[in-house]
């Protein structure tokens, strides 16, 4: 019963102008209350959504460079290289204002793409660690030596 008195409280308080309205502007300001915070959500997922995709990028762009033994700083250089093309390359889209944008988003420094190689590379050990846990059959060859060790699991 404390608890109930407590938030009754509270409400009464700092929810006085609230309190005061009539029952249908109390059902008024509750659905405007809802609809603001479904706005609120919907902008939010438009956000992660777009940064999906930026990211999505980004990770292709640093597991390219990585692949190719680039230095990190190449990530800044694809950046400028692509906004340098895209004004002209997209010139005949209706879109290309959102296009630019999206390059301009998509996170490439020299960090970033530090951190992206790191979380690739431990995913990939990851994959590896899996596949050989699942396997029924391991076979290990070392070349010094030339030792051969087969395991049963």
């Amino acid at each position: 019963m404390q608890n109930i008195s407590s938030v009754k409280r509270h409400f009464e308080t700092n929810h006085r102008s609230f309190c005061e309205k009539g029952e249908q502007e109390q059902k008024e300001l509750i659905a405007s209350a809802i609809k603001d915070r479904n706005k609120q959500s919907t902008s939010m997922f438009k956000y992660v959504s777009k940064n999906c995709h930026t990211s999505a990028a980004s990770y292709s762009a640093t597991n390219a460079i990585a692949r190719h033994g680039k230095p990190f700083q190449a990530g800044e250089f694809l950046k400028e290289a692509r906004l340098a093309c895209a004004p002209s390359l997209f010139d005949d889209f209706d879109n290309k204002d959102k296009i630019i944008q999206r390059i301009k988003d998509v996170p490439l420094s020299r960090n970033t793409m530090k951190d992206r190689i790191l979380k690739l590379a431990e995913n990939v050990t990851d994959q590896q660690k899996s596949d050989i846990n699942s396997a029924p059959f391991i076979s290990y060859v070392l070349t010094k030596g030339f030792t051969l060790l087969n395991r049963h699991v």
